[in-house]
């Protein structure tokens, strides 16, 4: 949007173009120019999922998950294979290897 000038018209301008449009008094209003639109169980996963998760001694540990890339250490050790609810509408789950640090979700 431009504001040219002393003069009170409103003018929105094109980038990729350069058309403009003139916006009347009785056209002014909120105009959505640009939305976004986001994956909110992506959005929630990438929020959840820290490389530091695997360090906290709080969170619950299953040993019959197998770790998420099968690294040598969950075979020797065992399998320490630490869990974590990311979206609780949809009860899906962020399992992290401790040994490693491999991450997948449920589906």
């Amino acid at each position: 949007m431009h504001i040219h000038g002393d003069t009170t018209s409103l003018k929105m301008l094109c980038r990729a173009c350069d058309k403009t449009v003139e916006l009347s008094a009785d056209n002014r209003r909120a105009v959505k120019l640009f939305g976004n639109t986001y994956d909110k169980d992506a959005v929630k996963y990438a929020f959840y999922n820290s490389p530091y998760l695997r360090y906290d001694p709080s969170a619950p540990v299953d040993p019959s998950i197998p770790c998420p890339e099968e690294c040598d250490d969950s075979k020797q050790k065992g399998n320490n294979t630490i869990y974590y609810k990311y979206d609780f509408e949809n009860a899906r789950f962020l399992f992290q290897c401790r040994h490693c640090g491999a991450t997948k979700k449920s589906t």
